[in-house]
């Protein structure tokens, strides 16, 4: 257990990745048309 903790704090920093969390978003417009109607024909099919 001791060499381990050694062995990750001595590890160098380039070794370790940085993780960050990344999102995605789109955004539909249909000017005119309803919910239901977007919901329908358009993003069902982006799914």
């Amino acid at each position: 257990m001791v060499l381990g903790i050694v062995a990750a704090l001595t590890i160098p920093v380039q070794m370790i990745p940085e993780l960050e969390v990344r999102t995605i978003s789109v955004r539909t417009g249909w000017p005119g048309a309803t919910p239901q109607d977007l919901e329908k024909e358009i993003l069902i099919e982006q799914e």
